[in-house]
């Protein structure tokens, strides 16, 4: 780190990880460690995090209705017995 507090990324780091020059890049805190990526890279995590939460509420969405249809059913179930036993 310089005086200024600007951190050297080495080239051979940097040529691993495909930056070019004047990349922008995205810098984030987790816990005591740094992680560096580009912008498209945060990009494509952040639209797979999307897909992922989509998928997982339109699963919760289809066990709900799913759910819901046989509360149905059981409640007709239900009043159809009543009705036998009231019959009977």
């Amino acid at each position: 780190m310089d005086s200024a507090g600007r951190l050297v990324v080495p080239a051979h780091f940097r040529e691993a990880l495909g930056f070019g020059p004047r990349q922008k890049v995205i810098l984030d805190l987790e816990g005591d460690t740094i992680r560096l990526t580009t912008v498209e890279t945060a990009v494509d995590e952040a639209v797979a995090r999307a897909q992922a939460l989509a998928e997982t509420a339109q699963a919760v969405t289809s066990y709900s209705e799913r759910a819901e249809r046989l509360l149905a059913e059981g409640e007709r179930s239900m009043r159809l017995a009543g009705e036998v036993l009231e019959a009977g």
